[in-house]
């Protein structure tokens, strides 16, 4: 099939599909059958698909495939790994806390608990009166589910060698479903791919009518993708299921026993499972949680899932404690730290692995951001626990006192973005940095300010100085997302949930600040890019009052691409979003504490950036923030001490992965340290784009840094194996 290639390269669950198909019929042609057993490949797929029980409900008992061999360590698995089709319990948790803005937006409310089979086998008014509530619209991933569940029993049921009769009524199906499947995008998109691609029906013999999935794949392809825009994220794989841990409070501390000894203080930590492409012999894929719930990271983590299938890998997600879902509850922020965290997911691993009866599975560390860093201190500190790590985007060198530290390299590398050299107009970094001085200029008069409101349509006056500068910070914060996100494509990771950034944002934002027709901007780009002369007006900022507000109205224009991505807003407040907003909740106590790092305010941008001149380093003003809003101090060298840093010496097994338009690269591990800490960079990769799903518009630097990672881990996992106690 030629025309999906996109769609396969895009979507995770396409590709298993087609693995499914093509190890089944490895097998059957090693054992020396003609075709694979159609029914074990599509059962096999539904077990992915987290519809097994679906399909056994509405399947007659003669299409029920007979057992397959049981792995090792079968009976173990299901005595305690959790299936695709089994409901955890969930306990009652606290509200949660707000994830620091960055992190990826949104989740997917219960979206790994198990597919209601009863419902769906009687229908959809039987399913809505099983939830409790009354009639409603069945949304476009219950009509896929439902209606692939009815093409794969349908599949299953089809004849090998079908009369003339069965190939019209298969036509005339799909020519049905194509015109009257009532959702009109998918249907659109249903019609383009059938008559890109329309199965060959009339095959008396042969490829098309011995695999009934590769036969009916065209039409499983659009169904299986609803719920997904061009735009949206990926939605959490239907064999990943809720549960929880019960761990330990506090890991470095014991109270002394006074009478009876009382057991040690927990609390539930929240985790993933995702075991679909697992036998009990492959490693284990785990996801160091990050600063918010795991919804995000599940949908956002392609890597891991796109290569589980190669490796037969568990996948395992644990949420971060005090993020999420996961509330430690009566406990405070003294609880709250890095370290705790590290030994909260090595006693999940090392507990799951041994009730599993998988103790010697390798386990390969997976992260991104802070994520990264947890995923390398894992490495770092548990090393027989973890294998190996991959840390993407991790900053492990933004810690004062550290080798090379330059916390304005952070907007450095905004600026950066903002040039030709990225992409970006040729005159937006001047530009930009005009309107920074127009907004300052303007704020220190009260007419000024208030034409600032009007410039910027903000919903309340500016008072003074303070709320001046809380403006320009509102305004760089989001050049930070920008930066961050300047992704090739359009995703909400950086901006609200269903509201998504466009492909190259920074890009994007440019071309609200340049002043040059499209056509010159292009060419003058091309023209810097080979080294040329910069165009004119490049430099030509504007001048006069009438040149000020125009800058000013393009600032407005360019924030507005993150603070009006849901395109409903008639006025701004000036409350950040996105990752320049975490000096508030659980996130700004880990900066005031271990100093975990947060952009705005603390790292200053230098005259050289395009934004203005805010000073040096100022950690007295940090000192201050911290006891007032905590009550503690922060030690700046600290995590320094604990974790190293960037030096890695004595260290094995950990992949640094840096995208150069993510300014988080600037505090990054940008080369080798050794043979096996490598450091893998991506010129054109933002922030951890690497562990994102993989498309068809990847750049070969991002294809090849993928490649890369898997076989550092490839290498891990046999190495593992190779040296395993008995």
């Amino acid at each position: 099939m030629s025309s999906p290639q996109g769609i396969f390269n895009r979507h995770e669950e396409i590709r298993l599909a087609l693995r499914f198909f093509l190890q089944a019929l490895h097998k059957a042609q090693a054992a020396g059958a003609a075709t694979p057993d159609k029914r074990r490949v599509l059962f096999d797929f539904a077990r992915y698909k987290g519809l097994r029980p679906v399909v056994e409900r509405l399947a007659t008992p003669g299409l029920r495939p007979d057992p397959a061999p049981a792995p090792r360590n079968a009976q173990r698995l299901a005595d305690g790994v959790p299936r695709p089709g089994a409901a955890r319990p969930s306990p009652a948790a606290p509200a949660p806390a707000s994830p620091r803005p960055g992190a990826p937006a949104g989740g997917v409310a219960a979206r790994g608990r198990a597919v209601d089979a009863a419902a769906l086998a009687a229908g959809a008014g039987a399913g809505a009166a099983a939830r409790g509530g009354g009639a409603r619209p069945v949304t476009k991933e219950e009509l896929g589910r439902a209606t692939w569940t009815f093409l794969h029993t349908l599949a299953a049921q089809f004849p090998e060698r079908p009369t003339r009769q069965q190939q019209r009524d298969a036509r005339d199906l799909i020519g049905c479903l194509t015109r009257l499947y009532p959702c009109a995008d998918c249907a659109d998109h249903f019609q383009r791919l059938v008559r890109a691609d329309p199965p060959d029906l009339h095959a008396a013999s042969g490829v098309e009518m011995a695999r009934p999935l590769l036969l009916l794949l065209p039409l499983l392809l659009p169904l299986l993708l609803l719920g997904t825009g061009p735009a949206a994220a990926h939605d959490i794989p239907g064999d990943c299921v809720e549960d929880w841990f019960d761990q330990t409070l506090d890991h470095f501390r014991w109270e002394r026993e006074r009478g009876a000894a009382a057991p040690r203080a927990t609390f539930r930590q929240r985790f993933f499972v995702c075991n679909a492409t697992y036998d009990g012999r492959g490693p284990i894929f785990f996801y160091a949680g990050n600063e918010g719930p795991l919804e995000g990271y599940i949908r956002n983590s392609g890597l891991m899932f796109e290569n589980r299938v190669a490796h037969g890998a568990l996948v395992v997600f644990a949420e971060h404690r005090f993020y999420g879902q996961t509330q430690p509850s009566g406990a405070d922020y003294a609880l709250l730290t890095s370290q705790q965290a590290l030994a909260d997911y090595a006693a999940l691993l090392w507990t799951l692995k041994r009730r599993w009866g998988v103790a010697g599975a390798p386990v390969v560390a997976f992260g991104g951001s802070y994520g990264g860093m947890l995923a390398a201190w894992l490495r770092r500190q548990y090393p027989h626990i973890v294998v190996g790590a991959v840390a993407s985007s991790a900053p492990v060198g933004q810690f004062p006192g550290g080798a090379g530290f330059r916390p304005e390299a952070f907007w450095d590398v905004v600026t950066r973005d903002a040039t030709p050299t990225a992409g970006a107009a040729p005159d937006c970094a001047a530009n930009v940095r005009a309107g920074f001085a127009a907004l300052f200029a303007a704020g220190a008069t009260r007419a000024g300010r208030d034409a600032l409101r009007r410039a910027f349509r903000l919903c309340e006056a500016l008072t003074g100085e303070a709320d001046v500068e809380a403006l320009a910070y509102w305004v760089q914060g989001a050049f930070d997302a920008y930066a961050m996100g300047n992704y090739h494509f359009a995703s909400d990771y950086m901006s609200s949930p269903g509201a998504p950034l466009p492909a190259w944002p920074m890009r994007a934002a440019c071309a609200r600040m340049s002043r040059l027709p499209p056509a010159r901007a292009a060419a003058a780009r091309r023209a810097l890019r080979g080294g040329g002369a910069p165009a004119p007006a490049a430099a030509a900022a504007g001048a006069g009052a009438g040149g000020d507000v125009d800058l000013l109205v393009r600032l407005r224009r360019a924030a507005a691409l993150l603070y009006n991505a849901t395109a409903d807003k008639s006025c701004f407040s000036l409350e950040l979003s996105g990752p320049a907003a975490g000096n508030t909740g659980p996130w700004d106590w880990q900066v005031c504490t271990e100093f975990l790092g947060q952009e705005l305010p603390y790292f200053p941008a230098s005259r050289q950036s395009m934004f203005w001149d805010q000073g040096p380093f100022d950690w007295p003003r940090i000192e201050e923030h911290c006891r007032e809003a905590w009550g503690v101090t922060p030690s700046p060298h600290a995590s320094l001490v604990a974790h190293g840093g960037r030096d890695w010496r004595g260290v094995s097994n950990v992949v640094f992965s840096n995208g150069l338009q993510d300014p988080w690269s600037a505090f990054g591990v940008l080369e080798d340290v050794s043979d096996s800490v490598v450091a893998v960079v991506i010129p054109d990769g933002a922030h951890h784009s690497d562990l994102m799903y993989s498309r068809p518009d990847d750049s070969e630097a991002l294809t090849a840094a993928r490649a890369t990672i898997m076989r550092h881990v490839a290498r891990w996992v046999a190495a593992a194996r190779s040296v395993a106690p008995a």
